[in-house]
Protein backbone atom coordinates (compact mmCIF):
# COMPACT_ATOMS: atom_id res chain seq x y z
CA UNK A 1 0.00 0.00 0.00
CA UNK A 2 1.90 3.50 -0.70
CA UNK A 3 0.76 6.48 1.49
CA UNK A 4 1.74 8.68 -1.45
CA UNK A 5 -1.62 7.72 -3.10
CA UNK A 6 -3.56 7.91 0.05
CA UNK A 7 -5.53 11.57 0.58
CA UNK A 8 -7.12 13.19 2.97
CA UNK A 9 -10.33 13.05 1.71
CA UNK A 10 -9.80 8.86 2.48
CA UNK A 11 -10.11 9.78 6.33
CA UNK A 12 -13.52 11.58 5.63
CA UNK A 13 -15.07 9.69 3.18
CA UNK A 14 -15.26 5.57 3.33
CA UNK A 15 -15.84 5.89 -1.64
CA UNK A 16 -13.25 7.69 -2.82
CA UNK A 17 -14.68 7.75 -6.00
CA UNK A 18 -18.01 9.59 -4.46
CA UNK A 19 -17.87 13.39 -4.01
CA UNK A 20 -17.02 14.72 -0.53
CA UNK A 21 -19.82 17.30 -1.11
CA UNK A 22 -22.65 14.43 -1.31
CA UNK A 23 -21.45 13.66 2.62
CA UNK A 24 -21.26 17.82 3.42
CA UNK A 25 -23.55 19.96 5.03
CA UNK A 26 -23.45 22.90 2.13
CA UNK A 27 -25.45 24.80 4.17
CA UNK A 28 -22.56 27.03 5.05
CA UNK A 29 -20.82 27.18 1.85
CA UNK A 30 -24.34 29.03 0.51
CA UNK A 31 -24.86 31.09 3.20
CA UNK A 32 -21.16 32.56 2.85
CA UNK A 33 -21.81 32.91 -0.91
CA UNK A 34 -24.93 34.41 -0.10
CA UNK A 35 -23.90 37.14 2.59
CA UNK A 36 -21.72 38.20 -0.64
CA UNK A 37 -24.66 39.05 -2.48
CA UNK A 38 -24.49 41.12 -5.95
CA UNK A 39 -23.04 38.27 -8.87
CA UNK A 40 -22.07 35.75 -6.01
CA UNK A 41 -25.55 35.41 -5.19
CA UNK A 42 -27.21 35.32 -8.99
CA UNK A 43 -24.18 32.39 -9.73
CA UNK A 44 -25.72 30.93 -6.15
CA UNK A 45 -27.71 28.08 -7.88
CA UNK A 46 -24.97 27.22 -10.14
CA UNK A 47 -22.33 27.01 -7.70
CA UNK A 48 -23.37 23.65 -5.86
CA UNK A 49 -21.21 21.68 -8.82
CA UNK A 50 -18.14 24.21 -8.22
CA UNK A 51 -18.29 23.73 -4.42
CA UNK A 52 -18.29 19.62 -4.83
CA UNK A 53 -14.85 19.86 -7.11
CA UNK A 54 -13.47 22.68 -5.00
CA UNK A 55 -13.85 20.04 -1.84
CA UNK A 56 -12.35 17.28 -3.41
CA UNK A 57 -9.42 19.69 -4.21
CA UNK A 58 -8.91 20.73 -0.88
CA UNK A 59 -9.09 17.16 0.03
CA UNK A 60 -6.75 16.02 -2.11
CA UNK A 61 -3.39 16.54 -0.04
CA UNK A 62 -1.60 13.07 0.35
CA UNK A 63 -1.34 11.82 4.13
CA UNK A 64 2.56 11.09 3.60
CA UNK A 65 2.73 14.72 3.23
CA UNK A 66 1.14 15.78 6.83
CA UNK A 67 2.95 12.95 8.38
CA UNK A 68 6.45 13.46 6.91
CA UNK A 69 5.99 17.36 8.26
CA UNK A 70 5.48 15.99 11.71
CA UNK A 71 7.86 13.33 11.88
CA UNK A 72 10.51 15.40 10.73
CA UNK A 73 10.57 16.90 14.16
CA UNK A 74 11.25 14.56 16.34
CA UNK A 75 14.98 14.78 17.01
CA UNK A 76 15.86 10.75 16.38
CA UNK A 77 14.19 11.34 13.09
CA UNK A 78 16.03 14.62 11.70
CA UNK A 79 19.08 12.39 13.05
CA UNK A 80 18.52 9.39 10.83
CA UNK A 81 17.57 11.34 8.05
CA UNK A 82 20.72 13.43 8.48
CA UNK A 83 23.23 10.20 9.15
CA UNK A 84 21.38 8.57 5.70
CA UNK A 85 21.81 11.31 3.79
CA UNK A 86 25.76 11.50 4.70
CA UNK A 87 26.28 7.58 3.69
CA UNK A 88 23.72 6.82 0.84
CA UNK A 89 22.61 3.49 0.75
CA UNK A 90 22.02 2.82 4.23
CA UNK A 91 18.89 2.18 5.92
CA UNK A 92 17.90 3.29 9.21
CA UNK A 93 15.13 1.80 11.42
CA UNK A 94 13.56 4.70 13.82
CA UNK A 95 10.81 3.39 16.58
CA UNK A 96 8.31 5.75 17.31
CA UNK A 97 6.26 3.36 19.35
CA UNK A 98 2.71 5.15 20.57
CA UNK A 99 2.10 8.93 20.12
CA UNK A 100 -0.06 11.32 18.36
CA UNK A 101 0.05 13.85 15.47
CA UNK A 102 -2.03 16.52 14.92
CA UNK A 103 -2.00 18.73 12.42
CA UNK A 104 -4.27 21.61 11.16
CA UNK A 105 -4.52 23.14 7.32
CA UNK A 106 -6.44 26.40 6.09
CA UNK A 107 -7.29 26.02 2.58
CA UNK A 108 -8.93 28.71 0.75
CA UNK A 109 -11.15 28.53 -2.30
CA UNK A 110 -12.06 31.30 -4.26
CA UNK A 111 -15.04 31.31 -6.25
CA UNK A 112 -14.87 33.30 -9.96
CA UNK A 113 -17.56 34.25 -12.04
CA UNK A 114 -15.94 34.50 -15.43
CA UNK A 115 -12.96 37.40 -14.73
CA UNK A 116 -15.11 38.14 -11.53
CA UNK A 117 -14.01 36.92 -8.43
CA UNK A 118 -17.01 36.46 -6.32
CA UNK A 119 -15.82 35.28 -2.59
CA UNK A 120 -13.15 33.59 -1.11
CA UNK A 121 -14.63 30.15 1.45
CA UNK A 122 -11.28 29.46 4.01
CA UNK A 123 -11.76 25.77 5.29
CA UNK A 124 -10.44 24.66 8.36
CA UNK A 125 -9.36 20.79 8.29
CA UNK A 126 -8.06 19.20 12.03
CA UNK A 127 -6.72 15.92 12.12
CA UNK A 128 -5.66 13.68 15.38
CA UNK A 129 -4.17 10.29 14.15
CA UNK A 130 -3.07 8.11 17.74
CA UNK A 131 -0.23 5.89 15.99
CA UNK A 132 0.99 2.97 18.00
CA UNK A 133 4.04 0.65 17.20
CA UNK A 134 5.34 1.94 14.24
CA UNK A 135 8.38 2.69 12.96
CA UNK A 136 9.98 4.58 10.12
CA UNK A 137 12.23 3.31 7.45
CA UNK A 138 14.72 6.47 6.44
CA UNK A 139 16.80 5.84 3.61
CA UNK A 140 18.84 8.32 1.46
CA UNK A 141 18.24 11.44 3.61
CA UNK A 142 14.18 11.12 3.33
CA UNK A 143 11.82 8.54 5.23
CA UNK A 144 10.72 5.53 2.62
CA UNK A 145 7.52 4.52 4.80
CA UNK A 146 5.97 3.00 8.15
CA UNK A 147 7.00 -0.61 8.68
CA UNK A 148 4.22 -2.17 11.14
CA UNK A 149 1.80 -0.47 13.47
CA UNK A 150 -1.79 0.76 13.93
CA UNK A 151 -3.65 4.00 13.30
CA UNK A 152 -7.01 5.41 14.55
CA UNK A 153 -8.00 9.12 13.56
CA UNK A 154 -10.33 11.71 13.59
CA UNK A 155 -10.88 14.77 11.93
CA UNK A 156 -13.08 17.53 11.56
CA UNK A 157 -13.80 19.50 8.11
CA UNK A 158 -15.32 22.74 8.80
CA UNK A 159 -16.08 26.52 7.68
CA UNK A 160 -16.23 29.52 9.68
CA UNK A 161 -16.76 27.78 13.13
CA UNK A 162 -19.42 25.18 11.52
CA UNK A 163 -18.56 21.87 11.32
CA UNK A 164 -19.32 20.44 7.75
CA UNK A 165 -17.77 16.74 8.72
CA UNK A 166 -16.53 15.12 11.91
CA UNK A 167 -15.55 11.79 11.37
CA UNK A 168 -13.65 8.75 13.69
CA UNK A 169 -12.07 6.35 12.06
CA UNK A 170 -11.92 2.76 13.47
CA UNK A 171 -8.59 1.75 14.76
CA UNK A 172 -6.66 0.53 11.20
CA UNK A 173 -3.95 -2.00 10.79
CA UNK A 174 -1.43 -0.71 8.81
CA UNK A 175 0.24 -3.28 6.17
CA UNK A 176 3.74 -4.90 7.23
CA UNK A 177 4.67 -1.93 5.01
CA UNK A 178 4.12 1.40 4.00
CA UNK A 179 5.24 3.06 1.17
CA UNK A 180 6.08 6.92 1.10
CA UNK A 181 7.33 6.27 -2.49
CA UNK A 182 9.04 9.94 -3.54
CA UNK A 183 5.84 11.66 -1.49
CA UNK A 184 8.14 12.14 1.60
CA UNK A 185 11.40 13.37 0.27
Amino acid sequence: MSAASLKLKALFCDDPLRPLAETVDLAPCLEAVDKAGGAAKAALPGLRKAFQESIDDVMAVELGEVLDASWKKVAAVRDAIKATRDKPGTTAVVPLLDHRITSTHEPAVELFLGEQRLCELTFKIALSLQLKGVSLAIADGRIEGVRSGACQGDGEFSMGGRSLIKRKTPELALPGRLSFGNAAA
